[in-house]
């Protein structure tokens, strides 16, 4: 009886020995298991912060047929991104962060875990030739960009007609091109590859005279919707205390287009019809007050960020200020007019 008693005593403590060394690795490889998980959980989450806070210039490279080349745009407008198609192969990353393009939205996700610049290539689908000669010539020469007011869409081909927004021409079977007159600006009825569409213009001869106006206390010129008070003056004033603001023109009927812009000093104008315009200029008040602040906001991983003012690949979204200033940009530089201090948020998206 003692000797089957201690049998069963030794079988007892040696199942319960091997359960405890059971216990003990379990519980050894649980915690090395656990470690090993944050440690994962800790690197992507120090990653996904890394890729929050990187720094990411978009420049959009854009295929000129003119030159046969690429050149670096702002963006592509979105009256004619349509037209191109995304080029993936030659599209890249100075430090390899990933690059996805959505052709639903045209918009790109990036990410990356440092500081990157990544160009982006875009090529026509449709090929559109645009051309331009003198009143005075046959000839037509390639140019880049759709000309001014001053030149007319040539429709002597026959495939032309009349729409509301200008001229409708078709381009071959498949393929027609609708020109905008007023904003000049071209869309297509379809994308179909290889077609190629032509736009010919032709140089038209206007007249146009321009009154120059310029804001003065004591003036006796007055315009709808402005308490100002104006005086004529023979040239253009001096523009580091004047800015052009505006024109009105004694035409300006639904085909009646004209421009006039302030280059190097001088008027330069664009018109499609003969016109009789009055330019005016007002106090540019942007360097009078110290206390102006501008803050910058970028959209950035579904939200605005402050941030600096960006450079290329970005579009200016919208803005507002306290005590009614008014907001300006040009594409190159913001300005802030305003009558005291002020406080203004802008807002940048990419496009």
């Amino acid at each position: 009886m003692r000797k089957n008693g201690f049998i069963s005593i030794s079988l007892i403590y040696t199942f319960f020995i091997l359960f405890l060394i059971l216990m003990v690795f379990l519980l050894n490889n649980y915690s090395s298991t656990r470690f090993m998980l944050d440690q994962y959980k800790s690197d992507i989450k120090n990653d996904y912060v890394e890729w929050q806070s990187a720094d990411i210039n978009l420049y959009y490279m854009v295929w000129n047929d003119v030159t046969n080349s690429y050149e670096m745009e702002n963006g592509i407008s979105s009256e004619l991104e349509g037209n191109y198609e995304y080029q993936p192969s030659v599209s890249y990353c100075d430090n390899n962060s990933s690059m996805t393009y959505n052709p639903t939205t045209r918009e790109f996700t990036i990410k990356a875990i440092e500081k990157d610049r990544c160009f982006v290539y875009f090529r026509q689908s449709v090929n559109v030739n645009i051309f331009t000669r003198e009143s005075d010539t046959s000839q037509y020469f390639p140019v880049r960009i759709i000309p001014g007011y001053n030149y007319k869409l040539d429709t002597s081909s026959g495939n032309c007609t009349n729409t509301t927004k200008g001229v409708s021409c078709r381009c071959d079977s498949r393929v027609s091109i609708e020109f905008d007159e007023k904003n000049r600006t071209y869309s297509l009825s379809t994308i179909n590859k290889g077609s190629t569409c032509e736009l010919k213009f032709t140089r038209i001869s206007t007249n146009v005279t321009t009154s120059i106006l310029m804001e003065d206390n004591d003036g006796t010129e007055t315009r709808d919707g402005d308490t100002r008070k104006y005086i004529a003056t023979p040239n253009v004033p001096n523009t580091d205390i004047y800015r052009m603001d505006g024109i009105v023109c004694s035409k300006n009927g639904d085909k009646d287009f004209t421009v006039v812009k302030l280059e190097n000093g001088k008027l330069v104008t664009e018109s499609s019809v003969d016109n009789d315009c009055k330019v005016y200029f007002i106090k540019d008040r942007t360097n009078e007050y110290n206390d102006i602040k501008v803050n910058v906001f970028v959209w950035e991983n579904n939200g605005y960020k402050l941030s600096t003012m960006p450079t290329v690949g970005y579009k200016y979204y919208s803005g507002g200020c306290t005590n009614g200033a008014e907001i300006i940009y040009d594409y190159k530089t913001l300005k802030v007019m305003s009558n005291g201090p002020t406080e203004c948020n802008v807002y940048f998206r990419r496009g």
